[in-house]
């Protein structure tokens, strides 16, 4: 069997795609799994809503720490 090698620029053939032509092809490469779907963000777990929840408090609640508190929070992110 005869095999031929093809040099293809892929940024060409996606800049000539039609609108239809490139939504197919996004729809292909999600149902192959090779493309995740931005409207379904994966569930985040347990630890990591509460770690969200933490970060939230306090964001929001700077005026009620101590000046110590303030500084061991400010510390412990300067060591990240």
């Amino acid at each position: 069997m005869a095999y031929v090698t093809v040099n293809v620029d892929i940024d060409e053939v996606l800049d000539n795609l039609y609108d239809d032509e490139l939504e197919y092809l996004i729809k292909f490469l999600k149902e192959e799994g090779h493309l995740k779907d931005r409207s379904e963000p994966s569930p985040k777990s347990i630890m990591e809503m509460e770690w969200d929840e933490v970060c939230s408090k306090l964001q929001n609640s700077q005026l009620r720490l101590t000046a110590e508190e303030e500084s061991i929070i400010k510390s412990i992110a300067n060591r990240l």
